[in-house]
């Protein structure tokens, strides 16, 4: 995954409110939404991502403007998050709370399983973010897949320009590398049309029971 800490945006905005800021904040995410890390050229450019007001606004009033509470997500994550706010994050992830971009690394509570690149939380807080976020929606699944296979591919032709005069004598063990090649670039290809086509959720997959947790009862003496 491309987490990183989101570095705090200096210098300050002077003037203007929080929507006038959106191409600074943007650049200082890297273009990427802060949760699923999908990018603005995986997701149809900036006109796509919010503003994320980490701590929400219809919460935290005096935070709507403040630039360390600013990030960008996508349209998807922005939505899921909404104004939910379990409360306070934990630096060590222990309780079911989201965690701020700008001072947590989300590699420390969330991990790839697997060729599947299914995402599992590796903390509570972890767990409970690729839960409420969905991060395991069909359209990041295949992007993840995607960078995976993108990866791979950047490697073996980097190898084959280094190495492509001794490949020309080898022969056979440079039939076998095109062909790896071939594979590999006819997979991005499936997985390009795959992006272009997917729907990013199902809407039966979003549905979830919202209840309260009851106290266990204490059992009686």
């Amino acid at each position: 995954m491309n987490w990183f800490i989101v570095p705090r945006l200096r210098p300050r905005p002077k003037r203007g409110r929080y929507p006038d800021w959106k191409p600074a904040i943007a650049k200082n995410c890297r273009h990427q939404c802060v949760y699923c890390t999908i990018s603005e050229g995986e997701y149809g450019g900036i006109d796509n991502f919010h503003v994320e007001h980490f701590r929400p606004k219809s919460r935290f009033k005096k935070l709507e403007n403040d630039i360390d509470n600013l990030f960008v997500a996508c349209a998807i994550c922005n939505r899921f998050k909404s104004d939910e706010w379990p409360g306070n994050p934990r630096k060590r992830g222990n309780a079911a709370t989201f965690l701020d971009p700008g001072m947590a690394d989300y590699h420390q509570h969330m991990r790839l399983v697997g060729p599947s690149v299914f995402l599992e939380g590796k903390t509570v807080a972890g767990a409970f973010m690729v839960e409420r976020l969905f991060l395991n929606r069909e359209q990041l699944l295949i992007s993840r897949r995607y960078r995976t296979a993108l990866a791979i591919l950047q490697a073996a032709i980097a190898y084959f320009d280094k190495e492509l005069g001794k490949l020309a004598v080898k022969g056979a063990p440079g039939k076998a590398l095109m062909l790896q090649v071939t594979k590999i670039s006819f997979k991005l290809n499936q997985l390009q049309a795959q992006l272009a086509t997917a729907r990013p959720y199902k809407a039966g997959a979003t549905q979830r029971a919202r209840t309260k947790v009851r106290p266990a009862k204490r059992p009686k003496r």
